[in-house]
């Protein structure tokens, strides 16, 4: 009797597992076809999302490592994303992590930086201006591993970006920074006007106005130079 009973119960048991399984299964489709689906249709909104990288690097901005899904869309939205970033710097929680980045980033002179966060965060941030451009400009020797300096520098960055070329978010990550990058370095004469971004000739020869040199201006800097940090990570995954 116990046998009879023992093998009903795996007759059970085993119905119980096959409808398990055919339930996977089907799961599993479902799952597999709704990525197939997203999959689509990011590979159709790509372009769209590197055009829109490109917009806001040219207003001086990239998304930082630690800026949420919500904020993002928040700066997407914005026309000009100033007071969504100063906002987001405002958290003292979001300014400690890139604080803590750039004070323990070993492609940075540390004592330099801590310095120019000092300065930041005593509102005596003008002065911090040049030192800002030669601590990005050392990062990218670094990253690059060039000795090339000014516009070649910025186009060997650009080169080892276009190696990583394809449809991953750190992709448009890269892209970004080579735009606001190539912004920075780009040549401008001295007798032309003032461009609205920055410009390393124009600080770093005494062409630039001091009075340009705003609190949300240098933010983008730091911000840049925390942004690179991550980016160097991206950099540094075998093309």
């Amino acid at each position: 009797m116990s046998h009879i009973i023992f093998k009903k119960k795996m007759q059970r048991i085993r119905l119980e597992l096959n409808q398990s399984i055919k339930a996977i299964s089907s799961f599993a489709d479902e799952v597999k076809t709704a990525f197939n689906e997203w999959k689509i249709l990011y590979e159709e909104a790509y372009p769209g999302l590197l055009n829109l990288a490109e917009l806001i690097a040219k207003k001086g901005w990239l998304i930082p490592p630690n800026m949420g899904i919500s904020e993002m869309l928040d700066v997407v939205d914005e026309e000009n994303p100033e007071e969504i970033f100063k906002k987001f710097y405002d958290n003292k929680v979001n300014y400690k992590e890139m604080k803590i980045t750039l004070n323990n980033c070993d492609l940075l002179d540390k004592d330099l930086m801590k310095e120019c966060l000092l300065c930041y965060e005593n509102n005596t941030y003008k002065v911090i201006v040049p030192a800002l451009l030669i601590l990005i400009e050392k990062l990218l020797i670094k990253v690059c591993n060039t000795k090339k300096v000014g516009r070649g520098l910025s186009r060997a960055f650009e080169e080892e970006v276009q190696k990583r070329k394809d449809m991953s978010f750190g992709f448009l990550h890269l892209h970004a920074a080579s735009t606001f990058i190539n912004e920075i370095f780009d040549k401008h004469d001295f007798d032309e006007e003032r461009l609205e971004s920055w410009n390393r000739a124009w600080v770093l020869h005494g062409r630039d106005d001091s009075k340009y040199w705003t609190d949300i201006e240098v933010l983008k800097l730091l911000n840049l130079l925390f942004s690179l940090t991550f980016i160097n990570e991206i950099m540094n995954e075998e093309v």
